[in-house]
C-alpha cells in the first residue's frame, strides 16, 4: 500500500495521491474528493471509509464519509466542494460530507464573499480533474524552468494585454534585443532593441487573449558579439481569469491565513504564478509556523528562476519539519 503523502499542492503540476488512501480498486475508482484542508492545527487524523488512518495536511483532499479524529485543542479548516468553508474544532470525531462535516455542531462556517463560494468550487473541480495520481502541465512548450529570475514567469499566465519583461542585466552588456513569438515560434511578431534589461510590450497590436507566446532575449556585448540571454512563453488570460484573480486577491485581503490560501491555490491552478507567489510570501508571514507554506513557495519561486529565495524557503520548510519527497531518477 502506498503512503498517503500530502507534500503540498501543484499549480503547473498538480499532484494527487487519493487512489493511495482506498483500500480497494472499486472504491479508488469511485472516489472523488469534496473537500481540501486549508488550515491544520494540533494533532487530526483522517480515516477513510475502511478505517484507515491518516494525518490530516494542509492542502489534502478529503472525501465523503470519510471521519475526522481531533485531539484536544486541534483544529481544521476545510473547503467544500459546494463553496463553503469550515473550520471544525468543536467535537473530538466529525464525519464528512459533500456539503459540510457531521455533526453541525461540531463547525463553524467561515464567511465568504458570494462570488468566493464557485472559486472553491473550481478549485475542488480541478483536484477532482487530477485525482489519480494524474500529472496535468498547463505549460504550453517544452521551456526548461529558468536558471535566472525572468518576467513573465515561464510557462505563466499573464492578465495584461501588454506584459512586461524582465531579465537580469549581464556585466558588459551593450544592448539588448528582445523577440516575441507565437507558440510555434515561426514568426516574429515583435522585435526591440534596448539599452536596459526591463521593457514593456508596445507593438501595434495588442496580444490575443488565450493565446500563448514565445519570447527570448539576446545580448550584445561590448566587444560586438551577440549571445543568447534567456527565454519563455506566456499565456494572455481570459476575461474570466481576470475576474477570478481579482475576486481572489479580494478574499485574499481578508488576511486570514485559510482564505490567502485558498486565494493561493486557486490561483496557482490558473497559472498566475506570480499572483500566487505574492499570495504565499504573505502566508509565510500571517503562520509562520506552517511549513507547507515555505516548501509551496519554494517550488514556486523554482519556476520563476529565483534559487536563492528558492532555497530559503527550503531551508525554512525543512526547519519546520517539513519532509521534502526524494527526487528519483528517471
Amino acid at each position: 500500500m502506498l503512503r498517503h503523502h500530502w507534500a503540498f499542492r501543484r499549480c503547473l503540476i498538480v499532484i494527487v495521491g487519493s487512489l493511495a488512501l482506498l483500500t480497494s480498486n472499486t472504491l479508488a475508482e469511485a472516489a472523488k474528493p469534496v473537500g481540501r484542508f486549508l488550515e491544520v492545527a494540533g494533532k487530526v487524523r483522517v480515516l477513510d471509509v475502511a478505517g484507515k488512518p491518516r494525518d490530516a495536511e494542509v492542502f489534502g483532499s478529503v472525501y465523503a464519509d470519510e471521519s475526522l479524529e481531533l485531539a484536544a485543542n486541534a483544529s481544521a479548516v476545510v473547503s467544500f466542494r459546494n463553496g463553503n468553508c469550515e473550520r471544525i474544532s468543536d467535537a473530538a470525531k466529525a464525519t464528512i460530507k459533500e456539503s459540510g462535516v457531521e455533526p453541525a455542531s461540531a463547525a463553524k462556517p467561515i464567511k465568504l464573499p458570494t462570488k468566493a463560494k464557485k472559486l472553491v468550487g473550481d478549485s475542488l473541480a480541478e483536484l477532482e480533474k487530477n485525482a489519480g495520481g494524474v500529472t496535468v502541465t498547463r505549460s504550453a512548450g517544452p521551456v526548461r524552468p529558468p536558471s535566472i529570475a525572468v518576467s513573465p514567469i515561464p510557462g505563466s499566465t499573464v492578465l495584461s494585454t501588454m506584459p512586461a519583461f524582465s531579465w537580469p542585466a549581464k556585466k558588459d552588456a551593450k544592448s539588448y534585443e528582445l523577440v516575441l513569438k507565437g507558440a510555434r515560434g515561426e514568426k516574429r511578431l515583435w522585435t526591440i532593441d534596448t539599452k536596459t534589461n526591463q521593457i514593456d510590450f508596445s507593438g501595434s497590436e495588442k496580444l490575443r487573449d488565450d493565446k500563448e507566446y514565445r519570447w527570448e532575449v539576446f545580448v550584445t556585448l561590448a566587444d560586438g558579439k551577440v549571445e543568447p540571454l534567456c527565454n519563455g512563453s506566456f499565456r494572455i488570460g481570459t476575461p474570466e481569469t481576470r475576474e477570478a484573480a481579482a475576486d481572489l486577491v479580494e478574499i485574499a485581503d481578508e488576511t486570514e491565513p485559510p482564505l490567502v490560501a485558498l486565494a493561493a491555490i486557486r490561483l496557482e491552478e490558473l497559472g498566475l504564478f506570480a499572483e500566487s507567489i505574492r499570495q504565499y510570501e504573505r502566508l509565510v508571514k500571517l503562520a509562520p509556523r506552517r511549513a507547507e507554506f515555505p516548501a509551496a513557495l519554494s517550488e514556486l519561486y523554482d519556476k520563476a528562476g529565483r534559487t536563492a529565495d528558492a532555497a530559503k524557503s527550503r531551508e525554512l520548510a525543512t526547519q519546520l519539519g517539513f519532509s521534502f519527497a526524494k527526487k528519483t531518477a528517471p
